[in-house]
């Protein structure tokens, strides 16, 4: 006996694709991938880029992966700005500016305090960029505390 499972899919696929196409019949949508405008399109397919397209039902805020490591990134480097910032207040021997490298690794991060804070403020426009400059921001903000931890590695040793 076959599997009705198994059978309805192109049905589906049919009705689907039959929704899409009525669906941006009377509406301006961009493709997902490189912006054209899908009004009245005949296929379910961007005839600019090619990418096949599917209606479905989403979130209306983006995913937020690349948001959340750029902000922990960010955050973590602050945090280290925040305890250095505590220990010239209180006192602590900073280093001089001659000092290069210390003078980096200790100041550097004291100027990222704000820089969690601004994510925040700005998390709704960061969600709205393209996602790959998202991803470039979060891939930076890495990139920044490691160069901060490894900094922090050579002023100590």
């Amino acid at each position: 006996m076959p599997d009705p499972a198994q059978a309805e899919p192109e049905a589906d696929t049919l009705d689907d694709d039959a929704a899409l196409l009525d669906f941006v019949a009377t509406r301006d949508m961009a493709c997902p991938a490189c912006g054209y405008n899908l009004r009245m399109l005949s296929k379910p397919v961007c005839p600019e880029c090619g990418l096949p397209l599917k209606l479905t039902v989403g979130s209306d805020e983006p995913y937020k992966r690349a948001w959340a490591i750029a902000l922990t990134a960010n955050a973590m480097v602050a945090g280290i700005g925040a305890i250095f910032l505590l220990i010239a207040l209180g006192g602590g021997y900073p280093p001089e500016p001659g000092e290069d490298l210390a003078f980096i690794w200790f100041y550097g991060p004291m100027l990222w305090i704000p820089a969690p804070v601004i994510l925040l403020r700005l998390r709704k426009k960061f969600c709205g960029i393209n996602p790959r400059a998202q991803n470039v921001v979060a891939g930076l903000s890495i990139l920044w505390f490691v160069l901060i931890g490894l900094l922090l590695l050579a002023g100590i040793g």
